[in-house]
Parts: C-alpha cells; structure tokens; sequence
C-alpha cells in the first residue's frame, strides 16, 4: 500500500513540476528526453494549448467529430516537429497556425468529397432513367450464367460466348487489326495498393480515401478478348500503365462509386498513382485533372 501512494505522491509532484515550464522547455523535455518524462511533457502541452486548438477546429469545422479529426492532426504534427520549432515559446501561435490549415484542408476534401458523391448520385440516377441501360442487367445476368466458370476463358464452349460482348465494354472505334475480335479497352488495376489486390479482396469499407477519389477501372491503350482475365498492372511506383487512345482529350476511367470521369492527357502522373491507391489518405484535386461524364 506504502508503493502504492509514493508513486501517487511521485505522479502529482512530476505534473506540478511539468506545468511550472514554459513552452520552450516543455518542447525540449519532450524532443530529446524519453519515457514518462517526455509524456509528462506532451501531456502538459496538449492540456495547455488543446482548448485553443480544439476552439480553432471547432469554429472552422463545426461537426465535433471532424473538429476533433483535425485536433489530433495538429498535435501530431507537434510531435513530429517539436524538435525543429525556431521559436518555441511562441508555440500558442504555430499551434494556432498549424490548427487552422488543418481543419481548413479537411473542410475543403469534405466539401469536394460531397460534390463527387452528388454527382455519382445524378449520373446514377439518370442512368436508371435512361433508355439505353448503361449497367448490366437480365441480358447480360443470362450470359454470364452461360460461362462455365470451371474451364478456361478460351475454352471451345468459353470462346463461343465471346461474340455476345456486351455493348458496354465495346471500345468507341476498334483499332487496326481489332475489328472483329471482341476486345475491350476498360480494364481494372490491379496489384501495388489498387482496389484489386491479387491476394485478398477489398471492400468498400476498406476504400479509407473514399470511392469518389480511388479509381477501379481505366482505358488501356491495348485491348483484349472481353472475357480474359487480364487487367492494368499496377506496382505502386510512378511507372503506370499506358491509358488512353480513344479520345483526343484524354482517356476514360471509372471511380469506385461507378462514375466516369474523362482525364486530361495533362494529367500529373503521380495524382493518379494517388487516385489508383485505395488507403493513401491523399486530398485529390478531381475538378483540375477531370470531368464527369454525363449520360445523354
């Protein structure tokens, strides 16, 4: 029992001790010391500062869960940085600072995230309406329950379905050398963090940069027989593979909420190992490297 209240005892000097320091010291005892120390001094920063910072998220972001989202983001950016602060009894403030551009990047991602999903909730609801279906539906539910899904893609029986290719995935002009043969360009990435992995599916829950921002399907330059299995590899470098070819503007790909979107060739290549990648936390920019593709 005598342990017991000495490390009390111990616990309630070590924190009357940690609030007497200034900022300056508090960011060194954290930055260069270890153990309970260094927590005892982050613990007395985040209880110092973190009513202003919350105050800073909550007046930008208004929705408590989002303001305390950009409340954790800023001390753990104090946590990474608080080594390197040129003026460290002026924390109040950076921290101020670092809250607001925080709380004012995730508002703007909040608000882009609810324009994509309006629009995917439009160009979902017009296809619905239109009279030429853009989704599968019976024709195409009766084919696929043709396939024997125990031979080959190009098994005799297999091969013979390949002339029934859906409309769909029917490129807008076949190439040289193309006609004929049922190819489609509009393939899926797989591998390297796309949202097909080789080894493990992947669910929309799972989909932690949201479906408006990942993309699943895209226009390869190469076709192939609609029904191989065949897809974009993706390694999650910067070396892609190559898109496009039916359009001057650019290419076409599909974002995981269904959408299509035609990219600008101008488009940065890394934005779009971004965009392949489903768990990259990465604010996209959609409006500066796309458009939605309306149904007419």
């Amino acid at each position: 029992m005598r342990v017991g209240v000495m490390r009390e005892l111990r616990a309630i000097n070590d924190g009357e001790i940690v609030a007497g320091l200034t900022d300056g010291q508090l960011l060194e005892r954290f930055a260069f010391h270890r153990g309970a120390e260094a927590e005892l001094a982050f613990s007395a920063l985040v209880k110092r500062h973190g009513p202003l910072v919350f105050g800073v998220c909550q007046n930008l972001l208004r929705n408590p869960h989002d303001a305390e989202d950009a409340f954790q983001a800023t001390f753990l950016i104090l946590a990474r940085k608080a080594g390197s602060i040129r003026q460290p009894d002026r924390l109040g403030p950076w921290l101020r600072g670092v809250a607001h551009r925080t709380a004012r990047r995730l508002k703007d991602k909040n608000a882009r995230r609810k324009i994509h999903e309006a629009e995917a909730a439009e160009y979902s609801d017009r296809a619905h309406r239109s009279s030429g279906s853009t989704y599968l539906g019976e024709s195409e539910k009766a084919l696929y329950s043709q396939f024997k899904l125990t031979e080959p893609w190009d098994s005799p029986h297999n091969k013979a379905l390949l002339a029934k290719m859906p409309k769909v995935y029917a490129p807008l002009v076949a190439k040289d050398g193309e006609k004929g043969k049922n190819v489609t360009h509009y393939l899926g990435f797989v591998g390297g963090g796309a949202i097909f992995e080789r080894d493990r599916g992947v669910n929309v829950r799972s989909v932690n940069d949201g479906t408006s921002n990942t993309l699943m399907i895209a226009e390869a330059v190469t076709g192939v027989p609609w029904t191989k299995p065949e897809d974009l590899t993706f390694t999650g470098q910067d070396l892609l593979p190559q898109l496009g070819g039916q359009f001057r503007e650019g290419f076409v790909a599909a974002t995981a909420d269904g959408a299509p979107r035609l990219f600008k060739k101008s488009v940065n290549p890394n934005v779009l190992v971004q965009m392949i990648t489903y768990d990259g936390m990465e604010i996209i920019d959609l409006p500066s490297t796309s458009e939605v593709i309306r149904v007419p």
